[in-house]
């Protein structure tokens, strides 16, 4: 019996050990949504320009839903209809100059979050949507992966870009769930 329970122990021992050593991968993106440099008005102008609406994702590098959503965004698909919309923009945290200031005034608690701004600035909808079953209740959706997060997120982009497509919406719903797989 004392061998049993020594064997386990040392057995344990070894796989806690042994999982303080694991080297964490991250998810590889590739490099069509970089942080933006430049300020907000910057942006503003060129959403003013371009006649689209302005698409902010605040995230950090070691945020590991903030690069699956990268990776969603990075889609060579998903990228050619949002920007047919919106001016998608990352706003990393701590490398965008303002990047925390930004995060201040439009984003949630949480990472990832999402603004959708007009051209001059005005807030049209953000990744704080309802809890199903409760009330007045509220959360940062983040990246959308639950049914009814995949839901409003796709309800945000209809109502802010009325002209995006049916057939837009269901490639970019069945995007995000690709992307976290």
């Amino acid at each position: 019996m004392f061998v049993k329970i020594t064997s386990s122990f040392i057995l344990f021992l070894f796989m806690i050990a042994s999982c303080r050593h694991a080297v964490k991968t991250l998810i590889p993106v590739p490099p069509v949504l970089q942080t933006q440099k430049g300020t907000l008005p910057n942006l503003l102008d060129r959403a003013k320009t371009e006649h689209k609406k302005l698409f902010l994702v605040f995230s950090f590098e070691k945020c590991g839903w903030c690069r699956i959503f990268e990776k969603y965004h990075n889609d060579p698909q998903v990228n050619e209809i949002l920007s047919k919309y919106f001016i998608v923009s990352k706003i990393d945290y701590y490398k965008t100059p303002d990047g925390q200031k930004l995060y201040m005034k439009y984003g949630l608690p949480g990472f990832p979050s999402w603004v959708i701004l007009d051209e001059t600035g005005n807030l049209i909808i953000n990744s704080e949507a309802p809890v199903p079953g409760i009330k007045d209740e509220k959360h940062n959706i983040g990246y959308p992966s639950g049914k009814n997060e995949m839901e409003y997120y796709i309800k945000a982009l209809k109502s802010s870009a009325p002209d995006i497509t049916s057939s837009e919406c269901h490639i970019l719903h069945e995007k995000l769930s690709e992307a976290r797989n």
